[in-house]
């Protein structure tokens, strides 16, 4: 056992060596370490500066001949016109069930709270028109 140890760094020993070789660097062009490689050929220039520009040409032409696809097709609807029942807020006088629906109800409130005005009077739902003994609708 202690030969085998011996043997192995010897080995090790005498493989490092050869581990050790400096290598040819077969490649094209120059190596930089911290500085600027060569510069760039004239056409690679002016092929970027060409792609470059038909990119910029191309959102901001489209940005201009379809805005839609930023601001959208439809007008944005106005929010103060929506009801708390629409926006999903529970009424004031609103009684829970269980605990659960509490807590959801509560939720729903802290999150969607809208100020009110005193002044504002709620909407009335419309309803249907009732029949009449004559069997016509009012």
């Amino acid at each position: 056992m202690v030969f085998g140890r011996i043997r192995s760094v010897l080995l090790s020993s005498s493989s490092r060596q050869s581990r050790l070789k400096t290598y040819v660097r077969h490649s094209h062009g120059s190596w930089n370490y911290r500085k600027s490689g060569p510069p760039p050929s004239k056409l690679i220039e002016f092929l970027a500066t060409l792609a470059q520009g038909s990119m910029w040409w191309w959102i901001l032409w489209h940005l201009f001949t379809e805005y839609q696809h930023v601001t959208g097709e439809w007008e944005y609807p106005n929010a103060s016109k929506w009801t708390d029942e629409e926006l999903g807020i529970p009424p004031d006088d609103f009684e829970a069930d269980s605990q659960e629906e509490a807590d959801v109800a509560s939720a729903v409130a802290v999150e969607c709270e809208v100020p009110r005005k005193d002044n504002v009077e709620p909407r009335e739902p419309e309803r249907e028109p009732e029949e009449t003994e004559g069997g016509e609708k009012e």
